[in-house]
């Protein structure tokens, strides 16, 4: 007899999972090969008769002996929530992704993320914290998670942000071995690079210049790592370390995405903001119209 899985509606989604617009950016490196995960909003969808947001997941990679980027699609995932929880189908079965009224000790199952496997399909995680963070002006509850089942190849050991979800993983549970999957279908997982929505919402995790970043591992590390701004917070004077990177200019912009002030090549040491009130700004140093390096500098009272 054939089972049949049927979805209870839910309340309207306070923590705005997956608005209009909404794109996750991962790392994403293998042999010879480096690039992307980008992670989508499709399209709303019906699984019987509750509304589902589905999730289109592509991977962009270049050779290293090319610059050619080539766009693979990597299949989608089919997600709903409620006020506090995100859903996810998968297996012919309702999982619980993330649970942010979750205590610390409770435990869930979550699937894994290949298409095609005949390997172990389940994960056990257990929230080791709970509390809250305040992101471009918005509260937030988040949690940090482990898995539980070591010996089964799963990594789910992250902190996961309402809206933006893990903040240092991949956005679904990462199963690390490589049984069952076909030729076709790429590896998925990768480090969180950005989130950022239709509602101009925006958050980085600054481990890569740009979202779409490409570039050798080297020359990341070199960029990330030397590009900084001092004090921040600051009452509106800031120094600035580039090393020995490259940047046409430097942009200053508020949250919503306006322009404050640019400052062109060659760079002053000091940086004097004037006339900025009490808030968060964005700092993005660019080469051409790309931004390489995002830095968030923060005004305080004088």
């Amino acid at each position: 007899m054939k089972q049949r899985i049927f979805f209870i509606p839910l309340l309207v989604n306070s923590q705005e999972w997956c608005p209009a617009g909404a794109i996750w950016h991962y790392g994403a490196n293998f042999i010879f090969m480096s690039g992307y995960h980008l992670i989508s909003y499709d399209k709303d969808t019906l699984i019987n008769s509750v509304p589902c947001k589905r999730l289109n997941k592509s991977v962009f990679l270049t050779k290293a002996a090319t610059s050619l980027l080539r766009k693979y699609e990597n299949g989608s995932e089919y997600t709903y929530s409620d006020l506090n929880k995100v859903y996810i189908f998968k297996h012919n079965k309702v999982y619980t992704v993330y649970d942010f009224s979750a205590n610390v000790g409770d435990l869930w199952i979550v699937p894994e993320i290949r298409r095609y496997t005949t390997c172990d399909t389940n994960g056990i995680v257990k929230v080791d914290s709970v509390g809250t963070i305040t992101i471009n002006g918005q509260t937030l509850r988040y949690i940090v998670v482990s898995q539980q089942d070591v010996a089964q190849q799963w990594d789910w050991n992250f902190k996961i942000i309402e809206k933006i979800d893990p903040v240092n993983g991949y956005l679904l549970p990462e199963k690390l071995e490589y049984c069952g999957m076909h030729l076709d279908e790429f590896p998925e997982g990768g480090k969180f690079r950005c989130y950022n929505d239709s509602a101009s919402f925006f958050y980085t995790s600054n481990i890569a210049p740009f979202c779409d970043y490409v570039m050798s591992d080297t020359e990341h590390k070199e960029l990330v790592v030397t590009f900084s701004v001092y004090p921040n917070p600051s009452q509106g004077s800031f120094k600035l370390n580039i090393g020995n990177a490259v940047f046409d200019k430097i942009t200053i912009s508020d949250l919503a995405g306006n322009l404050i002030a640019t400052l062109v090549s060659p760079f002053h040491d000091e940086i004097q903001i004037n006339n900025l009130v009490l808030g968060i700004y964005m700092l993005s140093a660019m080469r051409g119209d790309k931004i390489f390096v995002r830095r968030k500098i923060i005004i305080t009272l004088l």
